[in-house]
C-alpha cells in the first residue's frame, strides 16, 4: 500500500512537471511568433484566356539558291579592286578596273580603219575610173567620125583626080584605127564599170569589218572594267591589284550569293 502511494505521487509529480514544461514552450513559442517579420507582399495578376505564338528553335543552316562566278572577259592587270570581301553589292556595280589602256589603243586604230575604208568607198562610188575611160571612149567616137568625114570628103575627089589616092588610103587607116580603138575603148568601159562595181561593194564589206571590229574593241575596252552581274554578298576575291585577270582561267575572280531568294 505504501509503495502504490509512493508510485502514485510520483506519477501526479511527473506530469505537473511535464505540463509546465509545455506551458514554457508555448510561452517561448508565442514570443518568438510576436517577434517574427510580417507576411512579404503578394503579387496577384488576374489571368485572362488569349493566342499565343508556338514557336521552337532548331540548328538550321541558310544558303543561297545560286551562285554566280565573277570571271575576267579580257586579259589584263589589275589596277583597282572597288569591294570589301563579304559586302553586299548591287548589280552593275563596279568590282575590278583592269589596265585600259591596250584595249583604248585598239579602239583608235578600229577607228582609224573605219574612216579609211569609208573614204575609199567613197571614191568608188565617184567611179573616177569609169567616168575616165567614158570620156576616152567619147573622143575616141569623135576621132571616128572625123576620119569618116575624111574618107567620106575624099573619096570623090580621088575619083574625080582631084585629090591623091594616098590621102584616100592615109584616111582610110585612120578611119580603120579609130574604128579599133573606139571597139576597144568600149570594151574598157564595160570592164572599168564592172571593176567600179566590184570596188563599190568591196569597199562596203570593208566598211562593215571595220565597224564589227571596232565594235568589239569597244567591248573589249567595256570589258575592261569588271562589274557585278547581280546583286548579293561577294565573296573572298583571288586576286589583288597587281595580278593578271585570264579570260580563260579555271577559277573565278570572286563569287556572288543572292539574298533573296534565300533557303534554309
Amino acid at each position: 500500500m505504501k509503495i502504490s502511494k509512493v508510485l502514485r505521487a510520483g506519477t501526479i509529480a511527473v506530469v505537473v512537471t511535464g505540463a509546465l514544461v509545455l506551458v514554457g514552450c508555448q510561452s517561448t513559442s508565442n514570443a518568438q511568433a510576436q517577434m517574427a517579420f510580417p507576411p512579404a507582399p503578394v503579387s496577384v495578376i488576374e489571368v485572362q484566356p488569349q493566342d499565343v505564338p508556338i514557336y521552337g528553335e532548331y540548328a538550321a543552316q541558310t544558303f543561297a539558291r545560286d551562285m554566280v562566278e565573277v570571271r575576267g572577259r579580257v586579259d589584263g592587270y589589275v589596277e583597282k579592286r572597288l569591294f570589301q570581301v563579304g559586302s553586299d553589292i548591287h548589280a552593275g556595280q563596279t568590282l575590278y578596273e583592269l589596265d585600259r589602256r591596250p584595249y583604248a589603243a585598239e579602239v583608235d586604230k578600229a577607228k582609224g580603219d573605219l574612216a579609211q575604208s569609208e573614204a575609199n568607198l567613197e571614191f568608188a562610188k565617184k567611179q573616177v575610173a569609169l567616168i575616165q575611160a567614158e570620156a576616152n571612149l567619147a573622143q575616141a567616137k569623135a576621132n571616128l567620125v572625123k576620119a569618116q568625114q575624111d574618107v567620106e570628103r575624099l573619096e570623090p575627089l580621088v575619083s574625080q583626080e582631084a585629090a591623091a589616092k594616098q590621102d584616100l588610103d592615109n584616111a582610110l587607116a585612120a578611119l580603120n584605127a579609130n574604128k579599133a580603138n573606139v571597139a576597144a575603148l568600149e570594151a574598157n568601159v564595160e570592164q572599168t564599170r564592172l571593176q567600179t562595181r566590184t570596188s563599190i561593194d568591196t569597199a562596203a564589206a570593208q566598211v562593215e569589218s571595220n565597224k564589227a571590229l571596232l565594235r568589239t574593241a569597244e567591248l573589249n575596252l567595256e570589258y575592261a572594267t569588271i562589274t557585278a552581274p547581280i546583286s548579293g554578298r561577294i565573296g573572298d576575291s583571288v586576286i589583288e591589284v597587281g595580278g593578271l585577270v585570264s579570260k580563260t582561267a579555271a577559277q573565278p575572280l570572286t563569287t556572288i550569293v543572292p539574298l533573296d531568294p534565300i533557303w534554309v
